[in-house]
């Protein structure tokens, strides 16, 4: 593991904070650009030609504290080191180390981690540092710090910058004015679904020329090759019988990802399904909510609350189906990608871009977001109806198989190589197992 340190400063540094952000500390990262990066800049070696662009991915952390991961976690994890194998990638997060480094360097991706706290401003010397020695010639960007020191960046050196949206999070004062300036320097925005497009024009400000649709890709041999074991493995783990009916909510609990409402689903459920269980797959902060409500609703012998798993493929398989009843917008939501793949019928709420993998009565079924009641019936009928679920499961396999890697990374190669172009860099993408 290669870890970047940050500089030893003997005098403090403040950090963003939403009362000071558009005076002092504007006006002290403004000064650090002047100074640190402005006039270094000409001594930066120029590009040479014909060689594979070294790409800088940036992003704010890998995972949530604690260990926790996100979709961002999976999508980096997936889509690393097949973007490793038509480029030079240099991975680097602006936090501290995250378990699921590991992960990454079983994939021979060393990922860089320069520990700097929130909006540290030291971050954007660092970042400066890493373009200079490493004559990175894009960046691709994953989230709202490495927006702005993006475009900061990308404006100074005149290095082309790619923002990946991927998610529908509003942006928040006193940071906007910044990130819509931001935005106006960053080459082009790649979007995970067509669903977030509204939002990449109306609260990012981008043209919608600049925008470009590329959905998710995932390596879909882990859930279409689990052994045949691992059903009645978890289940005799958990003390389950082979036939009770299984629902599995995997996820961060938290109010967002809709635990709460499953669990009072589950109510409804248990009258038409007394033998049915619910797995609550993950950890976070509303667990505690949760266990309440299940003990209020006396729902202890039909809910389990699994914790952290390593084993997702075998829960998938162990379960009859799988909900997402998400209560923002979705971005994506790579578990309903990952139950499809693994043959599972899906019960979502009308969400953002799980419309992308939950199309309805035909990979599973689609509720009116918050619709507690609407939730119930439909699992409690796909659970009546095993022949409905088996096919389901079975077009779920069919559809997951537009969302492989490799669509995935045919279309990046494609943006890496219009954005590289605008900029007259005269680079080669390398051929790889993804090269079309």
């Amino acid at each position: 593991m290669v870890t970047v340190e940050s500089d030893s400063v003997k005098k403090s540094h403040a950090v963003f904070t939403s009362k000071t952000f558009q005076s002092h500390q504007q006006r002290n990262l403004l000064r650090l650009i002047d100074s640190r990066i402005i006039h270094p800049m000409n001594n930066i070696e120029s590009i040479q030609p014909n060689s594979t662009p070294r790409v800088l991915a940036l992003a704010d952390h890998l995972g949530h504290p604690n260990g926790r991961i996100h979709g961002g976690t999976t999508y980096f994890v997936n889509h690393y080191p097949a973007m490793a194998c038509f480029t030079n990638l240099i991975t680097c997060f602006l936090s501290s180390r995250h378990p699921a480094a590991t992960h990454l360097q079983e994939k021979n991706i060393t990922p860089i981690f320069l520990n700097r706290g929130k909006w540290n401003p030291l971050a954007l010397w660092d970042i400066f540092r890493l373009i200079k020695n490493r004559k990175v010639d894009l960046l691709h960007l994953h989230s709202e710090k490495s927006l702005i020191i993006g475009g900061l960046l990308s404006s100074t050196l005149g290095i082309p910058s790619i923002l990946h949206i991927h998610d529908a999070i509003p942006l928040k004062y006193p940071l906007l004015p910044l990130q819509r300036w931001a935005i106006k320097k960053i080459s082009a925005a790649i979007l995970i679904t067509d669903e977030l497009r509204d939002h990449a024009i109306n609260e990012y400000g981008f043209p919608p020329e600049r925008i470009n649709i590329i959905n998710y890709g995932m390596d879909l041999s882990p859930f279409q090759r689990v052994s045949p074991k691992a059903k009645n493995n978890i289940r005799r783990e958990l003390l389950i019988g082979p036939h009770a009916p299984v629902i599995s909510l995997v996820g961060r609990v938290n109010r967002d990802k809709g635990q709460l409402e499953m669990i009072t689903a589950m109510r409804t459920v248990v009258k038409t399904h007394p033998t049915a269980k619910l797995f609550i797959v993950g950890d976070g902060p509303a667990m505690n909510e949760c266990r309440e409500k299940v003990d209020t609703l006396q729902l202890t012998e039909a809910v389990l609350f699994l914790g952290q798993r390593n084993d997702i493929t075998e829960i998938l398989s162990a379960s009859d189906l799988i909900t997402v009843p998400s209560m923002w917008h979705e971005g994506f939501g790579f578990v309903a990608l990952e139950a499809i793949a693994a043959g599972r019928p899906v019960v979502a709420f009308n969400s953002g871009g799980l419309r992308n993998t939950v199309i309805h009565s035909k990979t599973g079924l689609l509720v009116k977001q918050g619709d507690v009641e609407g939730l119930a019936k439909a699992v409690t009928e796909l659970l009546g109806d095993p022949a409905r679920m088996k096919s389901m499961g079975e077009e779920g396999r069919k559809h997951a198989e537009k969302f492989s890697i490799h669509h995935h990374i045919k279309k990046l190669k494609k943006v890496y190589h219009i954005v590289l172009k605008q900029k007259n860099k005269k680079l080669h993408f390398h051929t790889s197992p993804y090269h079309s």
